[in-house]
């Protein structure tokens, strides 16, 4: 076996397992849907604590909590 077939040979597995692990389970609309909630909650927050943190809110998000 060549060096060139060993190295082609690696990339083929990794493409796959990237596809079993990446891919396949975002065919699930479960877990599609759940990925972007994970993401609109994440973005809403981070604006929402740079809006607390720069108008110096903090009690009033003490008070959230």
């Amino acid at each position: 076996m060549s060096t060139i077939e060993i190295i082609l040979r690696g990339w083929d597995v990794l493409l796959r397992s990237y596809e079993w692990y990446v891919v396949a389970p975002l065919k699930s609309s479960i877990l599609a849907t759940a990925l972007q909630a994970a993401i609109m909650v994440g973005i809403v927050s981070g604006v929402v604590g740079s809006l607390v943190v720069v108008r110096g809110l903090s009690f009033f998000s003490d008070a959230l909590a």
